[in-house]
């Protein structure tokens, strides 16, 4: 598969699993990349429109060869000499699941490493 293909297939999937799960969750006290408040300030954030949204780095780690359509994720079957491994990350902001009404105010806690 193209290298291209793989990273936007992954990163559609991904961003689909998130909204599909917000979803089958609504009506639970779970919530799926809640809002991060200004007290969290190690958290990775985009400000848009004055929202804060968590932003996430999805990880890549992946064996790539050279292919007649241009880079190609290797696949087991790869001539072990002609593969490079890529490392790259990118960053995704998801759709921020609100608190429901009904739920009471919460503050999420965040101690820095090597505390508690």
């Amino acid at each position: 598969m193209a290298l291209k293909e793989f990273v936007r297939d992954t990163l559609i999937q991904v961003a689909q699993g998130v909204e599909v799960a917000q979803e089958a969750l609504a009506e639970s006290s779970v919530l799926i990349n809640p809002p991060v408040g200004a007290e969290v300030a190690t958290a990775q954030t985009l400000v848009q429109a004055g929202q804060r949204n968590p932003t996430h780095m999805i990880e890549f780690d992946l064996v790539v060869t050279p292919g007649d359509d241009g880079v190609m994720v290797a696949g087991a079957a790869a001539d072990p000499g002609q593969v490079s491994r890529l490392r790259f990350s990118v960053g995704v902001s998801f759709p921020v699941q609100e608190r429901r009404p009904s739920e009471p105010d919460f503050e999420l806690a965040v101690e820095p490493p090597g505390v508690g």
